[in-house]
């Protein structure tokens, strides 16, 4: 996908050699087809879910490649949403921390996708099939990062108790002068979610109650 982006220098194809690297150390062979392990995006060419619309089919990719940015309903993804600062293409100023670092909650994970009975569109199927299989899985890796990495409490100190509060993300918007992609729900986790609500706790996606921890 990025072999035609040297123009631009080698920032995009560092993310594709760190994944071969990863690959080769853990011994994941490496398949000729895509069409036999990725999702990406739903009009994508030869993947798992390409002119298939059983979901269950598309249970057998292992691999979710999370090039574009992605929604459904109220839910909104890119992976640069997650940071505080941005990527090198858009730059972000969000006054919620980055989800890597320490004592940040994480994201609320949203319910299980739609049938076709309730959504007709087959490709908004596969756009909530994708966030309803990615987040958790997000979830899981950040954690233990910041398990990792954030330093535990020391001896005689109270540890910090993270927030029962989640993460929702949101294509920019602006706060008083500061691009935001972030905002905390007191909404329910997971099955529990709704792909319609917002989960903010109050009208305004900018106050202290959604943009504090």
């Amino acid at each position: 996908y990025t072999d035609k982006m040297d123009a631009r220098g080698n920032s995009l194809l560092n993310e594709q050699y760190s994944f071969m690297m990863a690959a080769a150390t853990q011994s994941v062979p490496m398949l000729p087809d895509g069409n036999t392990m990725v999702v990406s995006t739903p009009g994508a060419y030869r993947e798992v879910w390409t002119g298939k619309s059983d979901s269950a089919e598309w249970n057998q990719a292992y691999l979710l490649h999370y090039c574009m940015p992605i929604d459904y309903k109220g839910w909104h993804w890119h992976k640069s949403l997650i940071t505080r600062k941005g990527w090198y293409a858009e730059h972000f100023d969000n006054a919620l921390p980055g989800i890597l670092e320490c004592q940040t909650p994480g994201l609320q994970e949203p319910p299980a996708p739609p049938s076709s009975s309730v959504e007709p569109d087959g490709n908004k199927i596969k756009r909530a099939w994708f966030l309803h299989r990615l987040f958790p899985r997000i979830n899981v890796a950040t954690s233990a990062f910041r398990a990792s990495y954030c330093p535990e409490p020391t001896s005689g100190d109270t540890p910090e108790v993270l927030p029962k509060r989640l993460i929702r993300t949101v294509f920019p918007r602006g706060c008083g002068g500061r691009k935001t992609t972030m905002y905390l729900t007191a909404a329910p986790p997971g099955e529990d979610a709704d792909w319609n609500a917002t989960g903010l706790e109050d009208a305004s996606f900018c106050s202290a109650q959604n943009q504090a921890l």
